[in-house]
């Protein structure tokens, strides 16, 4: 929700459309310069504490953005942003890896893969309320209202996290050559000697660098060309987020693991084909003046 009334705020105030991709680009960049030294301190202190300090600077990085957010105007208002998006991105690094390291600490390995299935499921759920309750409040209040809403939740899951329970494993013994670094020369070795393992990974470049358009172009589309207003933005957000959940839904009564090969080609013709059918939609829109009227009700 928060991220939402960010992109909103943004298109309002500077009217680019980069406004909806601003975290899109800080966050790859933080993330592969923080690569190696994150799993490093993630692999040699406690978890619990650097979650914690985590958490605390990216509370930290919200006040700082509360105070100093109104001291800019229009597009200089990109400073404190970015700012911002570069100590939540660090926060974000150290927060996943660490939790992703240490949650066998907290949970009982026989129920790794339902709590896997529960998280997925409640993140959708929440992704799909988040997009329509954000157009609803932000139509009623200002960005200042979403900062300090996300210092309360970011508080609150601070406060949880003290107050659980890290159970104590012994910790493996790690070589001193058997770093960050060399796991990486392996790992570069392995591909270069499975050819589909290169090809799948350079089709998710491309249709993740694809799939950025929808994130970045379509909120522009749709608010400054279509003028359909920020309300239905929230919609299809949210009905992105329940096509995920419904697919979580399906994939979890899925007892076959095989042809997972031919299910995949299905999903992804079935992608292909959605995106050309969206494509004719948004030109026949741009071209012929379409003024969607039964979305009046937005």
């Amino acid at each position: 929700m928060f991220a939402f009334g960010l992109g909103l705020m943004l298109l309002q105030t500077t009217q680019n459309a980069i406004s909806f991709g601003l975290d899109l680009i800080v966050t790859p960049i933080i993330s592969l310069t923080f690569m190696v030294p994150v799993g490093l301190i993630a692999d040699k202190y406690s978890h619990k504490k650097i979650l914690l300090i985590s958490l605390l600077g990216r509370l930290m990085g919200l006040g700082a953005l509360s105070l100093t957010f109104n001291l800019f105007q229009n597009n200089a208002k990109m400073i404190s942003i970015v700012i911002f998006l570069i100590i939540n991105a660090i926060s974000n690094n150290f927060t996943n890896t660490t939790y992703a390291a240490s949650i066998h600490k907290l949970v009982n390995p026989r129920y790794l893969a339902k709590l896997s299935s529960l998280s997925q499921a409640a993140t959708a759920s929440a992704n799909i309320f988040a997009f329509v309750l954000g157009v609803f409040l932000y139509s009623l209040t200002d960005f200042d209202f979403f900062i300090a809403f996300e210092i309360g939740a970011t508080s609150i899951a601070w406060l949880l996290l003290l107050s659980m329970k890290f159970h104590s494993i012994a910790p493996l013994k790690i070589a001193k050559n058997d770093r960050q670094l060399p796991g990486f020369k392996a790992s570069f070795k392995y591909l270069r000697h499975h050819s589909v393992l290169k090809v799948i990974i350079f089709l998710d470049v491309v249709i993740n660098f694809l799939l950025s358009a929808f994130n970045i172009g379509l909120p522009y589309v749709i608010i400054k060309q279509l003028h359909a207003g920020s309300k239905l933005v929230g919609f299809l957000e949210a009905g992105i987020s329940l096509g995920i959940l419904i697919g979580i839904f399906l994939m979890s009564f899925s007892k076959d693991n095989h042809h997972f090969l031919s299910r995949l080609l299905l999903n992804l013709n079935v992608v292909g084909l959605s995106t050309i059918l969206f494509g004719f939609l948004l030109n026949e829109t741009s071209t012929s003046k379409f003024q969607l009227p039964y979305w009046g009700f937005f």
